[in-house]
């Protein structure tokens, strides 16, 4: 079963100020490079990074990772231009594409891996995420390929989560008992002290 792993990092850091908050360092490393080398550690067949206006920054803070860059053209319009342009790069041969926001510093290999081995137990046939303790649906999110045509049509400043309550794919829940986990970076005060 491949899986991909599309990460998105080609918005515009509206919250964050000036800085392109994926280049900010955190525990010693950007942040775009924090999560590629997290996908890069799992059982991914492929990574591929969408960039927008900050592409070439971020193509600099990737360098020597094996990476797949796809540049987002449409990157203003919002996170649903780069999950369609994600899913656009995805060769004929993927069975399903893991979707990872870019600013989640504490995101764990572990549970990329524990979300593709529920997606191959069940044939690559149903739309797998975590969820905290009290049961909320996180990312990152696995969809199968018979999704990939409804992710290439988003477009607009939303990403995939409203999909997932018309699916009619069955759906796989992977508990994680630390939601920190979770946590991302969207603001200055969001970084560690």
């Amino acid at each position: 079963m491949k899986v991909d792993c599309i990460v998105l990092a080609a918005g515009l850091s509206r919250r964050f100020g000036e800085t392109d908050k994926l280049l900010v360092e955190v525990g010693g490393q950007p942040l775009i490079r924090r999560a590629a080398t997290c996908a890069l550690n799992t059982r991914c067949n492929r990574v591929v990074v969408v960039t927008g206006k900050d592409a070439a920054q971020i193509s600099s803070a990737l360098n020597g990772l094996a990476v797949t860059l796809c540049p987002n053209s449409a990157h203003t319009d919002g996170i649903g231009s780069s999950i369609s342009a994600g899913i656009a790069s995805l060769q004929a041969s993927t069975d399903g594409a893991l979707i990872l926001p870019a600013d989640m510093p504490w995101m764990e290999s572990a549970l990329i891996d524990r979300l593709i081995s529920q997606f191959a137990a069940a044939g690559g046939k149903a739309v797998v995420y975590p969820t905290t303790a009290s049961g909320q649906q996180r990312n990152p999110v696995l969809w199968p390929r018979s999704e990939f045509a409804k992710l290439r049509m988003l477009n607009a400043d939303r990403g995939a989560r409203s999909l997932i309550a018309c699916s009619s794919l069955k759906r796989i829940v992977v508990p994680v008992a630390d939601d920190h986990i979770f946590r991302d970076i969207d603001s200055p005060d969001d970084l560690p002290g």
